[in-house]
């Protein structure tokens, strides 16, 4: 998968919108820094069916992004939990993914 690249390369100590940004810039494509203008600049994607590559945004408490993760397929996602912690991957089937989800953008 072109992402897992990158996914190697990207430090620890990032957050989610960081690593999203990282990612993407070592697969040669630039995002938006901040999470609101990442989910504004992409591409709408059906939020049902979202592709390898795609990402994923999460509203906690509101309408305002309050994360990003990187769409793996079947269910999953990859994302910096967290400043200082690990990337993961993670369901979107389980709460509190499944209850926050917000939307998919794609870039590709």
């Amino acid at each position: 998968m072109l992402f897992l690249h990158g996914l190697m390369k990207v430090s620890r100590k990032n957050d989610a919108v960081r690593t999203t940004r990282n990612v993407y810039h070592l697969n040669g494509l630039d995002l938006p820094r901040t999470s609101r203008d990442q989910f504004t600049a992409g591409i709408p994607v059906d939020p049902s069916v979202p592709g390898r590559g795609d990402i994923l945004f999460f509203a906690d408490g509101g309408a305002e992004i309050s994360h990003v993760g990187i769409y793996a397929g079947d269910g999953w996602f990859i994302h910096a939990p967290g400043r200082g912690k690990r990337i993961r991957a993670d369901s979107l089937a389980v709460d509190p993914f499944k209850r926050t989800f917000a939307g998919a953008r794609s870039y590709l």
